[in-house]
This record gives structure tokens, C-alpha cells and sequence, in this order.
């Protein structure tokens, strides 16, 4: 009762148009495109799939792929949700994002020998926040996917928030700041929100490279720069 009477004194409006009835209507989710080309997670040169160049593997790179979904621009449709997801608490918009955006081509993973694996939050930030965004990303690709879910990496220390630093500052402050716990599936897909230096993502691998699975790679709702 106390549901439907906050829906009629106060109902959703879009974060993107502003109109009523939805946290993101129709028009506008639809308007959020599939990115048409993947690309080396490292130097960004086209790649099938999101594979790791050979040039880039050879020189230590921890990925051996990154599946993106869409292209992260300052003010673009999906930087707003995106933003509106962890910094308004509208955890609830994750569903309202098309479903072929958590869509990963068959070839990146074996059903049976694959985890998908969210990045943490640290505990104190999660108790702020009220969920962990990478988790609900997460679910919604093992949902459509059909992938395994585990929550196995903890974080183990704060840290300052990525958005502020710089590129060294952000791989110098994620250092040592994750531990992955049980014994690894042949193909690990870490998940995430936002890639953009992959600091987050390289750091969560090194903590997994122990264990010896036969692939890392990960999925990430977007890509940015750091000029956005």
C-alpha cells in the first residue's frame, strides 16, 4: 500500500529525458547502441572479440580479453545511468538496460568451465552504497548467459576512488588491494562497470594469475578514456 502511494505522489522519471513512469524509459534505453567493434583491451587496435593482441601478451599483459558493451563518453546515455546506478542509488535502473548489452558471444567462454567473478567493493563502501554495482551487472550476464556466478575476490584494504587519480596514481593505489579465495575454472570472466586504464581489472587478475587458470578476461558494461 505504502508503495503504491509513494508510485502516485512521487513516480519515476527518466534519468535521460526527464519524462514519467520509469527510471529509464523505452526510447531511451533503446537508444544505448552495442559497440560495433571490439577492440585489444591494450593498445586499442581492433580485435575480434576483445582479444588480447599477441604484441600486448607477449609484454605481460594479465587479460586475455575484455567484451565490452558500449562506449563511455562524459554526458553519453550510458555514463549517465551509469553514474545514476552508484551515486543516486538506483540500483533498480540495471534492468531497464536492453538485455543485448550483457550479451557475450559464445566463444569467449565454456559453460561448464567458467566463472563469471564481479569486482568487489570494499565492505565500507558497499555498507554506503547499499550494493555493489559490478555485482548487479554480473547477475544479469549469468542470467542471459547462463554463466556461473562466484563472488571470490575480496578486497582486502580501502582505497581512494579511481575516478580522481591519474593512470599511475590508479595502478599504484590498487596494488596488493585484492585476494582471490577458492581454486579457479579453467576460464575466469572478472565484471565490472567502467573499464578504462584497467588498473581494477589488472589488479584483480594478478591476484587470480596464482591459481594457474587457463584464461582471465573480463566484461565490462563500458569502455572510457581518461579524458572522460
Amino acid at each position: 500500500m505504502l508503495s503504491k502511494l509513494i508510485n502516485i505522489f512521487f513516480p519515476d522519471i527518466c534519468l535521460l529525458c526527464r519524462q514519467d513512469g520509469s527510471l529509464l524509459c523505452l526510447p531511451c534505453s533503446s537508444s544505448i547502441s552495442h559497440l560495433a567493434n571490439q577492440e585489444c583491451p591494450y593498445c586499442r587496435k581492433q580485435s575480434p572479440q576483445g582479444y588480447t593482441c599477441v604484441d600486448c601478451k607477449s609484454n605481460g599483459a594479465c587479460l586475455d580479453f575484455l567484451y565490452v558493451a558500449t562506449t563511455y563518453r562524459a554526458k553519453s546515455s550510458i555514463a549517465r545511468v551509469i553514474k545514476g546506478m552508484k551515486y543516486s542509488s538506483y540500483s533498480r535502473i540495471i534492468t531497464l538496460i536492453p538485455p543485448s548489452l550483457f550479451t557475450i558471444p559464445t566463444s569467449l567462454f565454456f559453460q561448464k568451465n567458467s566463472i563469471l567473478v564481479p569486482v568487489p567493493l570494499h565492505k565500507s563502501k558497499q555498507r554506503v552504497r547499499g550494493f555493489n554495482q559490478a555485482q548487479l551487472i554480473a547477475q544479469r550476464v549469468h542470467a542471459i548467459n547462463n554463466i556461473p556466478l562466484q563472488s571470490c575476490i575480496s578486497r582486502t584494504r580501502a582505497t581512494t576512488s579511481q575516478a580522481s587519480l591519474n593512470k599511475v596514481q590508479r595502478h599504484q593505489n590498487l596494488l596488493d588491494a585484492f585476494t582471490y579465495l577458492p581454486e579457479p575454472s579453467k576460464v575466469i570472466i572478472l565484471v565490472d562497470d567502467v573499464a578504462t586504464t584497467l588498473s581494477t581489472l589488472e589488479a584483480c587478475a594478478k591476484s587470480i594469475e596464482i591459481k594457474s587458470p587457463k584464461y582471465i578476461g573480463a566484461f565490462a558494461l563500458a569502455r572510457g578514456n581518461m579524458s572522460n
